[in-house]
């Protein structure tokens, strides 16, 4: 549709960061898969198929762009799964609390945390009361008990009460900070695998070149040469693997397994032991009530009644424990506003009717 001249330009001035990533990758590196999608697109330029020539480097465009797709989702996706930042955090200046981006996080804030909110910063609990579950970090499923003097970790959630901790630690030097440094560096170490495969995909680009220049001894047609090089598979198999490992490390991710990186991958074929430090790492971290045992004549079926309705309100791993419990056995706790009566009727359960 453009004048000869035009296109001619602009097809080169598109497939021209190929051509040059190749001669760099010369240069450098010697031959390799580069060098061969350079050559691939330069064909079409020399045959004077310019169509050839774009429509090439546009397929090797769009493969590149879903392996890199792929590869940075996955990057994202274990970084978002592991280690989510609160997009705000409560600090208290002033005797006033105030509502602030995350990152205007400094050191010596004093950080309210409630109930069902991530903590922030690594610091020291000033005052409140509440029970953490610190298993993004430690493992350990139950929640444990945090009071003045206590250690507070970025990243552990509060599932009941409320702290005010005075900021420590913050930003690229918490504890979730460093973790997810780690894992950028494990997404950026080269299996064995990866290595080889890049290796292979280089000896493949010889084995291309060779029957590329049998072949046109035979036919002397650069159209067929042109075609041996479109076929070449030496950059799925350069690529294939890096793929492979981050979505490995992705799905393994969403299943609560945190792999390091592809090394430990390609280590795991090799294991025929696996040794656990605790059970938290084995177990849900679900507690179950197994059974109630009053101490005076009060039926059991009553006292855990009771018990639920105290603990309604409760965000505690007991407390759900024992509300599950009461459901499981048809018991719904008092509400302690027994309809048709003048007082609550706190000592029977509810029978699910009008009255208590």
């Amino acid at each position: 549709m453009l004048p000869r001249p035009v296109g001619r330009a602009l097809v080169l001035w598109a497939i021209a960061p190929r051509v040059l990533g190749g001669l760099d990758a010369l240069v450098t590196r010697g031959v390799s898969v580069e060098v061969l999608d350079a050559l691939a697109v330069s064909l079409g330029v020399a045959r004077g198929s310019f169509g050839t020539a774009l429509t090439t480097d546009m397929m090797m465009e769009a493969g590149e762009y879903l392996e890199e797709t792929t590869m940075r989702q996955s990057g994202a996706l274990l970084q978002g799964l592991l280690m989510p930042n609160p997009a705000t955090a409560r600090i208290e200046r002033a005797g006033a609390v105030l509502d602030l981006p995350f990152e205007q996080v400094a050191q010596g804030d004093i950080v309210v945390v409630q109930t069902g909110e991530a903590v922030p910063v690594d610091g020291l609990v000033i005052a409140g009361a509440a029970q953490v579950n610190e298993a993004s970090i430690t493992g350990e499923s139950l929640a444990v008990t945090k009071e003045p003097g206590a250690q507070a970790i970025a990243g552990s959630t509060l599932e009941s009460g409320l702290l005010r901790i005075r900021a420590e630690q913050v930003g690229a030097e918490t504890t979730t900070a460093r973790i997810a440094a780690l894992i950028r560096g494990a997404l950026e170490e080269r299996s064995e695998t990866e290595k080889l495969a890049g290796a292979q995909a280089n000896r493949q680009v010889w084995m291309t070149l060779g029957l590329g220049a049998a072949t046109l001894a035979v036919t002397r047609d650069l159209r067929r040469l042109s075609s041996v090089f479109l076929v070449d598979y030496a950059c799925p198999i350069k690529l294939s693997a890096p793929v492979a490992v981050r979505a490995t490390m992705s799905a393994a991710v969403a299943r609560g397994i945190l792999i390091k990186g592809g090394p430990s991958i390609e280590k795991l074929s090799a294991a025929d032991t696996f040794v656990f430090d605790k059970t938290g790492t084995l177990t849900e971290g679900t507690l179950e009530l197994c059974d109630v045992l009053p101490l005076g004549s009060q039926p059991g079926a009553e006292l855990l009644a009771l018990a639920a309705a105290l603990e309604t309100s409760a965000h505690h791993p007991i407390a759900r424990a024992i509300r599950a419990a009461a459901r499981a056995g048809g018991l719904t706790p008092p509400d302690g506003r027994c309809r048709g009566r003048g007082r609550p009727r706190a000592a029977r359960p509810c029978c699910g009717g009008a009255r208590c």
